[in-house]
This record gives structure tokens, C-alpha cells and sequence, in this order.
């Protein structure tokens, strides 16, 4: 199918949209979406009004309403293929260990509730961020917004944290030291 078909597809099943987020929704490249949109704004087939895409009025293609629901099942149906076969590679990577397990888990999702213990590897306070080397022998990114509030960490304090799935890895967050005085 043309990149015009899927926008007119697109615009016919869900009206006006923004260039950026009409390419994002089809998976196409912005400038190739920009050069089809200009295309058929020559045709006279939509118009660009306020940086939202919309068919002309009075010549919308699909007239009924099973017509525009079957063209959104189309869309759908023809995303999904796509987000499926990364998901299977996860799956096969994710046997090998418990540990590649957990890195496959969504954005932000908590691992443990329990504390774990730890030392700092180091931190850099003009960048915001660090690693501590866990007592479980793994390494955890933390970022100064995972600093409990009033706390300020430095290389080989010990700390006590929770760790969580961030973007790049677990990450530990409700980060405080450890007062070592209490010999």
C-alpha cells in the first residue's frame, strides 16, 4: 500500500492529525509522510490547516460507519506484526537467565520491594548520576532524582536502596546511606 492510501486510510478513520505524530502512527520516515502530504494537498484531497492533516470536506472516501471501522482494524492489525517479532526475540534471549529476565520487564516496574545494601561506586553530583555495586554483586544506575530527599551520596558510602527496571537497566531509587557509626 502507497504511503497516500495509508494516510487518507489513516485521516478517513481518525480525522485530523499532526504530521509528527501521523508518521509516528504509520511508521514512516517524517520527510516521506511531508512529500505525501504535499502530494495529495496538490490533488486536493486534504488540506493542512493549523499543522493538522484532514481530509477536504465533502470528499471524505469512506462513507459508513463499518467501512471507517474496518479500515481502523486494518491499521491496527498492520502495526502490530511489526511490535510482535522484537517482543518474540525477548522472549527467546529471556530463557537464558534470571537475570535477562528482569531486564525485559516494562519501563519503571519495581523488581524488589525489599531493600537491598550496597556501595557507590562513584557519583558525579555536576552530572546527576552514578552506580552502586550491590552486596548481591550486580551493578544498579542511580540517578539523582532516586536520592531520598536530604541525602547526598559519594564514592564508597554505603547505601541502602529499592531497585526498579529503568531505561537502561535496573536502577536503584529511594537511595540512603547507611550511618556506619553505629559500632
Amino acid at each position: 500500500m502507497e504511503v497516500q492510501e495509508k494516510i487518507l486510510m489513516h485521516l478517513s478513520a481518525y480525522g485530523k492529525e499532526n504530521k509528527y505524530r501521523l508518521a509516528k502512527a504509520l511508521k514512516i520516515d517524517v520527510s516521506e509522510l511531508t512529500e505525501a502530504l504535499d502530494i495529495l494537498e496538490k490533488e486536493g484531497k486534504i488540506e493542512i490547516k493549523e499543522g493538522n492533516a484532514m481530509l477536504v470536506k465533502g470528499k471524505e472516501p469512506i462513507t459508513t460507519k463499518q467501512e471507517k471501522e474496518e479500515i481502523i482494524q486494518e491499521v491496527e492489525t498492520k502495526e502490530q506484526p511489526k511490535e510482535e517479532p522484537e517482543e518474540e526475540q525477548k522472549t527467546e534471549v529471556s530463557e537464558e537467565s534470571a537475570e535477562e529476565r528482569i531486564e525485559e520487564k516494562p519501563t519503571e516496574e519495581v523488581i524488589e520491594e525489599e531493600r537491598i545494601k550496597g556501595t557507590v561506586k562513584f557519583y558525579k553530583t555536576n552530572k546527576g548520576f552514578g552506580y552502586i555495586r550491590g552486596d548481591d554483586g550486580q551493578e544498579y544506575r542511580v540517578h539523582e532524582s532516586g536520592l531520598k530527599e536530604g541525602f547526598i551520596i559519594k564514592a564508597d558510602d554505603r547505601v541502602s536502596f529499592k531497585v526498579f527496571q529503568g531505561h537502561k537497566g535496573p536502577e536503584a531509587d529511594d537511595v540512603e546511606t547507611i550511618n556506619q557509626n553505629a559500632a
